[in-house]
């Protein structure tokens, strides 16, 4: 989804404060979705306009729902197959895996081979899964938020890189 073209003539507006509408779109996402929706929310620049951009992943935790109307009335789409299960790598696990493939990396190095600018999205939509469906660890799992820590492959995230 592009944010900053008008919806009739799709003529390029651009933004005003673009940075200002990047957090408070990321905000509002935050506070208003259950389960955590993290997209991939980026800045580009168009005919020297600025956009924000706006991709939004199959999410292993669907449904989503606004958090105020709840489970039941805040669901207003429906896509895709129901929630996978941990056995199951979505499309951005994968991914991951591929990119683990030759050596462990840390949060920064992956996002950069992932072309990710948004860290949210790494944490929710590509290592937790990750790491909860066993496929990928972390090489010091004793100190989490160590400077120095990286991911790595699990025998089981080999095999299936490998697509063994």
């Amino acid at each position: 989804m592009l944010i900053g073209i008008e919806d009739v003539t799709k003529n390029v507006l651009g933004l005003e404060n673009p940075l200002d509408e990047e957090e408070r779109l990321c905000s509002l996402i935050a506070d208003s979705i259950e389960p955590r929706l993290a997209p991939n929310v980026e800045l580009i620049t168009w005919q020297n306009k600025t956009l924000l951009a706006v991709e939004v992943y199959p999410s292993g935790s669907r449904p989503h729902w606004l958090k105020r109307e709840g489970p039941m009335q805040g669901v207003y789409v429906r896509l895709g197959s129901p929630p996978l299960s941990k056995t199951e790598p979505t499309e951005q696990v994968q991914r991951l895996l591929l990119c683990l493939q030759r050596q462990p990396l840390a949060v920064r190095e992956i996002m950069q081979s992932l072309k990710l600018n948004h860290r949210p999205t790494l944490l929710y939509d590509y290592l937790k899964p990750a790491i909860d469906g066993e496929f990928v660890e972390m090489t010091q799992p004793d100190s989490p938020k160590s400077p120095t820590q990286k991911y790595r492959l699990t025998k089981k995230g080999e095999r299936l890189a490998n697509g063994t």
